[in-house]
């Protein structure tokens, strides 16, 4: 029986590959198996075996984990064999770091440091030295960290390479930091690079002050965890196309944001977990805007009439009004936060 050529072979076995997990604030890290591809695939035969490993796409992405008990050296061993097998291409890379010491982390990637294109991982408030895992990223255009209290956040970022397109912070309990105009301003200049952002943030101020440092925002998804009521100016971004707002607090207030924003570009908007719908201010908004909008979705606790959502729909005929109380509203990471090059 002949051969499939190599060539068709290798893009069979990419269409084999598992969906890169999703890491969100739930979700465990799903690691390198046996069962499958692509190391299913190194095992079946001979010649699938080295098809496979010649193939550098199916060694792009790689979950991590490192914990001080582990037997270090057999899973560093396993993980370098992996990452020399991309030979060069661009690297996902999903790390879950439980060693208070990131020496052996950056050890074991420093050869591929200027590979890493998106990467997810968690630093600890009891991580020791944690710009050693942020540094020299050179190729990084999309970064999710997964953080506590005490982390030098305006640092991690402030340092955070010019290729960097996509930020998303997430925090391991609702204690932690949040955004303040403080530290959204101690962030400086990476703000204006970005194009999609998520980030939990203190109050509507805070929110406009961040979308006035990023003029190239396309998406932002925000979490509002405090119901503070100020006075803001208007603002025009003349980008952004997806905007997703989540409250945190059971008083939380969006109209004032409503009324300061003016968004010409905006397609989807999303809402979650907003017990005091600011309906007349909404209308508002979409009409000021003048936004061929798409999608508005209306999530978790959100509670709306149809007749209101009728009116939404009479501004902008084209626009689909999907209201979703099941929804849960927890942000899972935009698909440019784990493995888009």
């Amino acid at each position: 029986m002949p051969y499939l050529p190599t060539e068709l072979l290798s893009k069979i076995f990419t269409l084999c590959l598992p969906e890169f997990p999703e890491v969100t604030e739930d979700a465990e890290l799903i690691l390198p198996s046996s069962s499958e591809a692509p190391m299913l695939l190194t095992g079946v035969c001979r010649r699938w075996g080295e098809v496979a490993a010649g193939t550098p796409s199916l060694w792009c992405q790689l979950s991590l984990r490192v914990y001080p008990e582990d037997d270090w050296q057999q899973r560093a061993l396993g993980y370098d064999s992996w990452l020399k097998r991309s030979r060069g291409y661009p690297l996902s890379l999903a790390v879950e770091c439980c060693d208070d010491d990131p020496t052996k982390l950056r050890s074991l990637l420093q050869p591929y440091i200027h590979q890493i294109s998106s990467l997810y991982i968690n630093i600890g408030y009891d991580t020791d030295r944690p710009e050693l895992m942020l540094t020299d990223l050179s190729a990084l255009r999309d970064l999710t960290m997964y953080t506590s209290g005490g982390v030098p956040l305006a640092q991690l970022i402030r340092n955070l390479p010019s290729t960097l397109r996509g930020l998303r912070v997430m925090r391991f309990d609702q204690n932690a930091f949040l955004f303040d105009l403080d530290l959204i301003s101690s962030c400086n200049p990476v703000w204006s690079r970005l194009t999609h952002v998520t980030i939990d943030v203190c109050h509507s101020k805070a929110a406009l002050h961040l979308l006035h440092l990023a003029p190239n925002l396309s998406s932002l998804a925000i979490c509002i965890s405090f119901p503070k009521m100020e006075a803001l100016e208007p603002f025009t971004h003349a980008r952004l196309q997806s905007l997703r707002i989540k409250g945190y607090a059971p008083q939380t207030q969006l109209s004032n944001l409503l009324d300061a924003l003016l968004l010409p570009n905006l397609r989807i908007l999303e809402f979650y977990n907003i017990s005091h719908w600011p309906h007349q201010e909404l209308k508002a908004f979409l009409t000021r805007s003048r936004c061929q909008l798409e999608s508005l979705l209306l999530g978790s606790k959100v509670r709306t009439t149809e007749g209101q959502q009728a009116e939404y729909a009479a501004l902008i005929p084209s626009l689909e009004v999907v209201a979703d109380p099941s929804c849960s509203g927890v942000f899972g990471p935009y698909e440019w936060c784990v493995g888009h090059h």
